[in-house]
């Protein structure tokens, strides 16, 4: 058994391996070729890398094992590469070559990864993606907000300020009403006192009058 050869493919899985390849090849996506089977390893593009077992020299072939684990890609073997060219449908041989897509053949592939897994010791080579979990969120409580003691009280003030009102001061004269009182009756007795002096005069008339007549 050559160096990079990893480990034997028992013949049950080898027909179930060329069943497979050859639906993929014609359905599916795939590279051909060490140059190109080793840039779709190391671009994280292959799927499942087929080498055959024939190669010469085995030192171009040699990094293909190394490089697919290093990049968790799985990988098997092809006794001859008239068989592994066959397989993927073409009429030349191949050394190697790479499955990028398996295209309406994925559960087929996954169901063969996972075989090849079990004799090559390898863990299952398509692991199903955990789902992220889902961290139930933390009900925090609410955080009482202090007062801030540097809160200002507002000082009770009456709403409605009561304006002294100015008493009315009805600042009744009563020092002018009364003298006015006072003129009103001054006057009172002189206007007698000018009755009284015309009656006099008419008296005085009268009399003058009546001396005239008696001389």
């Amino acid at each position: 058994m050559s160096e990079f050869i990893k480990f034997a493919v028992p013949d049950d899985l080898k027909v179930l391996q060329e069943e497979t390849i050859k639906k993929i090849s014609k359905s599916g996506k795939i590279k051909i070729g060490i140059n190109e089977v080793t840039k779709t390893i190391e671009r994280g593009n292959a799927k499942f890398i087929l080498i055959a077992e024939d190669v010469s020299p085995v030192e171009i072939v040699m990094h293909i094992p190394i490089i697919s684990k290093e990049k968790k890609v799985p990988f098997s073997y092809v006794k001859t590469k008239d068989d592994l060219g066959k397989m993927v449908g073409i009429s030349a041989k191949a050394s190697c070559v790479a499955i990028l897509d398996a295209g309406s053949l994925q559960k087929e592939l996954s169901s063969l990864l996972d075989k090849i897994a079990e004799i090559s010791g390898d863990k299952k080579a398509v692991v199903k993606e955990e789902k992220p979990k889902v961290e139930k969120p933390k009900t925090e409580k609410p955080k009482v907000e202090a007062k801030p003691k540097a809160e200002v009280k507002e000082e009770k003030v009456k709403a409605e300020v009561k304006e002294e009102k100015p008493k009315a001061e009805v600042k009744e004269e009563k020092p002018k009403a009364e003298e006015a009182k006072a003129e009103v009756k001054e006057e009172k007795p002189k206007a007698e006192e000018a009755k009284a002096e015309v009656k006099e005069e008419k008296v005085k008339a009268e009399e003058e009058k009546a001396e005239e007549n008696k001389e």
